[in-house]
């Protein structure tokens, strides 16, 4: 039987750390990705360029609530 040199402990050991960390630095990063998309999605403000001026809104009303009468 042949003996195989396996790497030291420590080795695996720092790779595992290695992994470790950057799975949570992804993590924290999708986490502030998403935030930030979320953030600029749902600001509910216009434009400063936009302040004062009237705008007209285009557009069709696909559903609405009707009330039983």
């Amino acid at each position: 039987m042949l003996a195989v040199d396996r790497p030291p402990r420590w080795t695996r050991t720092f790779a595992e750390v290695i992994v470790a960390l950057l799975t949570a630095f992804a993590a924290a990063a999708a986490f502030g990705f998403a935030a930030w998309r979320a953030e600029t999605r749902l600001a509910d403000e216009l434009p400063r360029d936009w302040e004062g001026i009237d705008i007209t809104l285009v557009g069709v009303i696909d559903d609405y609530s009707r009330t039983p009468t």
